[in-house]
């Protein structure tokens, strides 16, 4: 009777763990490669967003046509860091994966129409296919593929003891007078830190999770040999590879649960899949010893034994639970809950490092709201990254100074809260205005605002957005006066030119900002602008001749100018 009882609850217990293992295992799974590809999205449009910038370069056109030297390349490379904020030393090799160092400049190339391929990364590597088929050049000849950007993935050679490395190739027609002339290549590794972190965190609840690339057939996966890499593909099938469920397949002798996502499905050059694999023998280890404690627990009475395997279950499950619950908090934005530490394990090792994550997380999130509210969000992006440097650089932009008139008599014997309230809703309409057409809050300063247009990242419509920017700015306050009955005037200057463009100051209080005489000048026409008055020098209203309604207002000193200058009215 015993044995039969012993047996009963073995089954029914071996059951019931495999299938919350089983739906515990597969959830965490999914979610953590799915987070993997979304990591690398974000990372790829980055490199789009580079590759498409710098592939307008003249350099680029001039080594498509032959003519590169190495005052060419070398301007490319400085576009690059420049564009990138990179620093000029490379990033130390990962141990024990070869050539997965990340140069301070990845693989930058071109290649002309009849498929010759000029490299201009540091190492000068040749880009090519995992197994077989056409090489890279002989794919990039057809002249149907110049239509949009491509993103392929292969395998570089690096010359010297790092072997071959993974590289996210971004590849970007190049056209010259309407014609198609050739391709610009930006590759980057392909194998992200977000792997590896995928991999700690495996580790650390005591699953051998491992992450890595397929391309064109080859598998690229820290940790699984060639052999098994071989066995494993021939247990799937295309709707596996084309994003599809999870698939548990048995390779030398053992079981491993598999899930792949498609990197850039329709792609004609280089197929990547990003890939998970979970070995699933210690799943099954746990599912014997259980099996095992059961069995020598049958002696026992059916009270004793059901009482062992839900102290066990608990045990196992309270901690998990408490960690999902947790993750869905951060999710929605609550980085302040932490994880209870009940034990010294393997799970008591991971509940230990998600909370140093959530309250890293939430510092990050407090600095991050409060640069933004003390910064123009441009700006404090990028200083959030890393892109700004201490230092400055020439830039073409345009300026704008805005004003309001008579301030100081509009205020006098106001109480001090009301003039604030009248300034915070006055600078609050100007910045929706400016954010709007695409431009940078400088600074305030009192009753005045500055805004830049070009810096720190331009476009070759600043001045033309500028413009339309100081009209709306004139007629939102004007909108304002009538809804609100106050009656507050401004006047705006605007002009355009090379500014130095840069964040100023100390190691300890910084400032980004624009300086130079088309600053200068701005603050002179806003000075002379009347109430309802906007103002732009003669060079900028060359350049908007045709596009914006203006009247000539002839000549006027400024102050700290030898000769007089040129002043228009744009019509509001």
């Amino acid at each position: 009777m015993e044995g039969a009882v012993t047996v009963g609850v073995l089954f029914v217990a071996e059951r019931e763990f495999r299938s919350w293992v089983a739906a515990q295992v597969m959830e965490s799974f999914e979610r953590g490669v799915d987070g993997l590809l979304e990591a690398r999205r974000k990372r790829l449009a980055d490199t789009k967003v580079r590759a498409e910038a710098l592939a307008q370069a003249p350099e680029v056109k001039a080594a498509i046509r032959g003519e590169l030297d190495a005052t060419t390349r070398q301007s490319l490379i400085r576009r690059y860091r420049e564009l990138a904020g990179q620093a000029e030393n490379p990033a130390p090799a990962r141990p024990g994966i070869p050539g997965e160092s990340t140069p301070a400049v990845p693989v930058m190339g071109v290649a002309d129409m009849a498929g010759q391929i000029r490299f201009f990364g540091p190492a000068a590597p040749r880009l090519r296919h995992a197994k077989g088929g056409p090489r890279p050049e002989e794919r990039l000849r057809d002249p149907d593929l110049m239509g949009e950007t491509i993103v392929g993935y292969g395998v570089v050679d690096d010359p010297g003891p790092e072997g071959t490395a993974l590289r996210e190739v971004v590849l970007v027609p190049v056209r010259d007078g309407g014609r198609g002339i050739g391709w610009f290549f930006l590759g980057r590794n392909a194998l992200t830190a977000e792997d590896r972190a995928f991999e700690r965190m495996g580790e650390a609840s005591g699953r051998d999770v491992r992450s890595g690339l397929v391309i064109d057939g080859t598998w690229y996966v820290g940790g699984v040999a060639a052999a098994l890499a071989e066995e494993l593909d021939r247990g799937l099938d295309d709707d596996f590879w084309q994003g599809g469920k999870p698939r548990v397949v048995e390779a030398e002798g053992a079981d491993y649960l598999l899930m792949a996502r498609e990197l850039n499905p329709g792609s004609p050059l280089g197929k990547g899949v990003q890939i998970g694999v979970f070995p699933l023998a210690r799943l099954a280890a746990a599912i014997h010893d259980l099996r095992t404690a059961v069995a020598a627990a049958g002696l026992f009475a059916l009270g004793i034994t059901a009482l062992v395997a839900w102290w066990l279950a608990r045990r196992f499950s309270s901690p998990i639970h408490a960690l999902v619950e947790a993750t869905e908090r951060v999710r929605e934005g609550d980085f302040e809950g932490q994880v209870i530490v009940r034990s010294k394990d393997e799970l008591g090792l991971l509940a230990r490092e998600f909370n140093e994550m959530t309250r890293g997380l939430g510092l990050k999130e407090k600095y991050h709201d409060l640069l933004g509210k003390t910064s123009d969000p441009a700006v404090a992006r990028r200083l959030m990254d890393g892109s700004l440097e201490l230092g400055g650089e020439v830039r073409e932009a345009a300026v704008i100074f805005c004003d309001i008139r008579g301030f100081t008599a509009m205020t006098d014997g106001m109480a001090p809260p009301r003039v604030i309230a009248l300034l915070n809703e006055h600078m609050t309409a100007m910045n929706r205005i400016i954010h709007a057409h695409g431009g940078v809050v400088d600074k305030f300063v009192g009753d005045l605002v500055m805004a830049v247009f070009g810096a720190p990242v331009g476009a070759a419509d600043d001045l033309e957005r500028a413009a339309a920017c100081a009209v709306a700015m004139m007629r939102e306050r004007q909108r304002l006066n009538r809804e609100t009955g106050k009656p507050v005037e401004i006047g705006i200057g605007l002009a355009g030119g090379e500014v130095v463009a840069g964040l100023m100051g100390s190691e300890e209080r910084l400032n980004y900002t624009v300086l130079g005489d088309r600053v200068n000048l701005a603050s002179r026409l806003c000075s002379m602008a009347a109430a309802g008055d906007v103002l732009v020098d003669g060079a900028s209203a060359v350049r908007l001749r045709g596009k914006m309604a203006m009247t000539r207002r002839g000549t006027a000193p400024a102050k700290g100018f030898r000769d007089e200058i040129e002043v228009w009215e744009l019509g509001v």
